[in-house]
């Protein structure tokens, strides 16, 4: 882990994480998911000049993010677009969102399940090992438990590899 990350790390709050982010310099493209206890959840995505905070849907506990960049700025989906152009991330999400309407509570076997889900004939999906032309491979994959203060992470494909439990 670099600086910048055990620096996040040791922030009180999401929101003291995203102030340290605003004012880090960046050379590169990075995506970041913050927590915390009180259950203030985001992705960030970020460029070297810029940076766009993504939070839950209205009604959603959740927030879904795959391997690519879904903040308007930066040239992202929109969640309809995301259907038909990246629907690991659409997909994903309808499912935890049909969990929630039939009121049975998220369990982290709906999400890892989201996270191995493949596209036969795309090179999409939050699970990817493609060989040929443009190889791929997911190198991390995970879910967090702010409340639990849990992480739960499979290195390298999720379909291939078990979630472990990390203390955070």
């Amino acid at each position: 882990m670099g600086r910048t990350g055990r620096a996040l790390l040791e922030q009180p709050s999401t929101a003291a994480a995203l102030r340290l982010l605003k004012r880090t310099p960046r050379m590169t493209c990075l995506n970041y998911t913050l927590g915390d206890t009180k259950g203030d959840i985001c992705c960030v995505e970020t460029m070297p000049n810029d940076m766009s905070v993504i939070r839950p849907t209205k009604g959603d506990s959740f927030v879904a993010h795959a391997n690519s960049y879904h903040a308007r700025k930066f040239g992202g989906f929109t969640e309809a677009q995301q259907k038909e152009h990246d629907p690991r991330a659409w997909l994903g999400r309808e499912s935890l969102r049909m969990r929630e309407a039939q009121h049975q509570p998220l369990e982290r076997s709906d999400l890892y399940y989201a996270q191995r889900r493949h596209f036969p004939g795309k090179p999409t999906g939050t699970c990817v090992h493609t060989p040929g032309e443009r190889p791929s491979i997911t190198l991390l994959s995970f879910v967090g438990d702010m409340a639990k203060q849990e992480v739960w992470a499979a290195w390298g494909s999720p379909c291939e590899h078990q979630f472990l439990r990390y203390g955070l």
